[in-house]
């Protein structure tokens, strides 16, 4: 059975909110990429990819194409206060194929910590759509309309840092396309940090429990007993954070509150069409051995589920079952976090011909081996030979 899985475009599919509002919070740095004219608050990124904000340094290189830039001039690329932003931008030259694109190398950073990226693309001259996915993030723009502030064609994503506090943004070809040039920066913005190395897990912390609650089509915020709201009124990018670990609903078409008296399933985020995913990313989860329960419902027929992991920056699917929607009974599985990227997904995905993906809660409960038991592998997982990778 073949797994079709896709980050959906954040440019074109969030509703309303923000995945992590960077830009409304604290600022590491921000950059603007090529060009002379600087919009203001942002420290330039020089047409050969060498920039610099405080300690934090950029360096762009391209991989299977060539750093190249343009400057469209005044008022030709986008307007508003942020005209300056979208005349200049550096792009990958003949980057046409998956694997291609451009690296952002970034250095200077806090050692070991997680980072809330925004980057801005655009160009009005690239004709017929262009695509990139940068983390595992799509970028995807056309040449109309215009942007006119910085709300505009931008998409969010994380990075990693390494031990020296360096960290490694991607931007690859999406897919195969007849146009050229897909992998295009015009801004860039490094948030501050949000956590840092997974502490141990805390003795009082046994269970993540998070109900996705929403008001959409229904009325109050209703969370079921024992769990963590997680609102999700505006879709795409809702998030929460218990105990140091961060959870963020990715993938989402918007939310739908069913009113059925339910709070764990009456309520729910959602991906309607063939193919499609929705879940929930997982930052910062302890290191341990976890029972996994997903609840994926909705009365009006999901039906046929998968569920299954991803990992974040490469969006490599990791493992996949089909369970059938049921409105008390959840999916369970066991992980080993060890094992998992930092910033690991667990989605779930329809398997049915309604074509809808339903994500309404998720759990995890710390499983405490017995002496006997410990060394055994994870149930479901152990044979995938999956090793730990943090995103650089």
């Amino acid at each position: 059975m073949s797994l079709k899985f896709r980050n959906r475009s954040f440019a074109a599919s969030l509703v309303a909110g923000l995945l992590i509002a960077s830009s409304a919070s604290a600022v590491t740095a921000r950059f603007d990429f090529g060009g002379t004219v600087v919009q203001p608050g942002f420290d330039l990124v020089s047409n050969a990819g060498v920039g610099s904000s405080g300690p934090v340094g950029i360096t762009v290189l391209g991989v299977g194409a060539t750093v190249d830039a343009r400057d469209r001039s005044a008022g030709d690329n986008g307007g508003g206060a942020e005209a300056s932003m979208w005349r200049d931008f550096l792009f990958a030259n003949g980057s046409n194929n998956p694997g291609e694109g451009l690296d952002i190398n970034i250095t200077g950073l806090t050692p070991n910590a997680t980072y809330p990226i925004r980057l801005w693309a655009f160009d009005e001259l690239s004709n017929g759509g262009r695509a990139a996915l940068w983390n595992g993030r799509i970028m995807a723009f056309t040449d109309a309309p215009d942007p006119l502030t910085l709300n505009d064609r931008k998409v969010d994503t994380f990075i990693r840092t390494d031990g020296a506090g360096n960290a490694l943004l991607q931007g690859r070809v999406l897919s195969n396309n007849q146009e050229p040039h897909h992998v295009f920066v015009n801004g860039l913005e490094i948030g501050d940090p949000f956590f840092t190395a997974p502490p141990p897990v805390p003795a009082n912390q046994l269970v993540y429990a998070i109900d996705i609650d929403t008001t959409f089509g229904g009325t109050a915020i209703n969370t079921a007993p024992g769990f963590v709201s997680l609102d999700a009124t505006t879709g795409d990018g809702g998030n929460v954070l218990i105990a140091n670990t961060y959870f963020q609903v990715f993938s989402a078409d918007g939310s739908r509150n069913r009113n059925t008296g339910d709070p764990l399933t009456g309520d729910f985020v959602f991906d309607d069409g063939a193919g499609q995913a929705v879940g929930v990313r997982v930052f910062n989860l302890p290191d341990a051995l976890w029972d996994v329960e997903v609840w994926a419902f909705d009365t009006f027929d999901a039906g046929l589920q998968i569920v299954g992991i991803t990992q974040t920056g490469v969006g490599e699917i990791l493992f996949t079952n089909s369970f059938l929607s049921n409105p008390t009974l959840p999916f369970t599985f066991r992980i080993d976090s060890s094992l998992l990227e930092d910033g690991f997904g667990v989605f779930t995905r329809e398997n049915n011909a309604a074509d809808r993906s339903r994500f309404n809660a998720i759990r995890f409960t710390r499983v405490i081996p017995e002496p006997a038991t410990a060394l055994l592998g994870v149930l479901g997982l152990a044979g995938l030979g999956m090793r730990r990778r943090k995103i650089a």
